[in-house]
């Protein structure tokens, strides 16, 4: 498995795909994506409970654990605040590394953490408190090639373009690997803004949820290298099953939802069967 800063490295731009499991994770990389982003948001949800701190760091480490042993492509995983402070910023950069996951991503979010989609007002850490959190996570890496991307939500608070490359250059001198610069309509030109006044002095990741119309080529030309469709995988499952559900509840026959349905040698197919049969044959690859 190749790790993200190589993998970076190697396609100059990437497009990561939200998942949650080991099975999303599979499905992505068949699909063809380089990279895969474990989706704080995506993983709460699978747990039935909101995207607000409910879940341990634990439990979202043995998500992209899960996940990543099932894939031969590198997982970023989603890190909320760090879950704490300095010392647990500290800590999860240890387990993460400890789980096989090379890159992760921590936000100037205060804790409990808000989700930015929703309509609520909030602060955000002063930029002095959250490098002190990037200085931890790059002095507890273990690996070089140990992956720290550091995701501001300066827009969401309501920030100026100058704020917020004011912070993306701080924690730039703190040691990040990259910046994800977070936004949400109607603040797309001031996203646009940013990213060219940044000048790629180091990598840049969005993740364009709220501003669906700008495609991830677009994105890259306006000056993102990394473009993350974050809990589009999810959302898309949530409606099948829905559709699904519903007509088997009312009509309570197979046959109606037979063509909305994947085949059972898909599942199996996901499940790496065959790999799994040729290994207890003996059988030589």
């Amino acid at each position: 498995m190749i790790n993200f800063r190589d993998t970076l490295a190697k396609y100059k731009h990437l497009t990561l795909m939200g998942i949650n499991n080991a099975l999303s994770a599979r499905l992505a990389e068949q699909a063809g994506f380089q990279a895969l982003w474990s989706s704080s948001l995506e993983v709460s949800a699978s747990h039935g409970v909101p995207d607000a701190s409910f879940l341990g760091m634990n439990q979202f480490v043995e998500a992209a654990h899960q996940a990543q042993t099932a894939v031969d492509i590198p997982i970023l995983a989603d890190c909320d605040s760090g879950y704490g402070d300095s010392m647990n910023v500290a800590y999860m950069v240890r387990s993460y590394e400890d789980a096989g996951i090379t890159a992760v991503c921590m936000e100037d979010n205060l804790f409990p953490k808000v989700n930015s989609l929703l309509d609520q007002r909030r602060t955000i850490l002063g930029a002095d408190e959250f490098v002190q959190k990037i200085v931890a996570a790059k002095s507890a890496q273990r690996e070089d090639s140990f992956f720290v991307m550091a995701r501001t939500e300066s827009f969401i608070a309501g920030e100026s373009v100058d704020e917020l490359l004011a912070r993306a250059e701080a924690y730039r001198e703190a040691g990040a690997d990259a910046l994800l610069f977070h936004a949400k309509a109607p603040h797309t030109e001031k996203l646009r803004e940013a990213l060219t006044c940044w000048g790629r002095k180091l990598p840049v990741a969005v993740v364009p949820t709220a501003y669906p119309r700008y495609s991830a080529p677009h994105l890259q030309e306006a000056g993102a290298d990394i473009v993350i469709f974050a809990n589009q995988g999810m959302r898309a499952a949530v409606r099948a099953m829905q559709d699904v559900f519903a007509t088997l509840s009312k009509h309570g026959s197979l046959l109606d939802v037979e063509e909305q349905i994947a085949p059972v040698s898909d599942i199996f197919e996901c499940q790496d069967l065959t790999e799994w049969r040729r290994l207890a044959d003996g059988t030589p690859a």
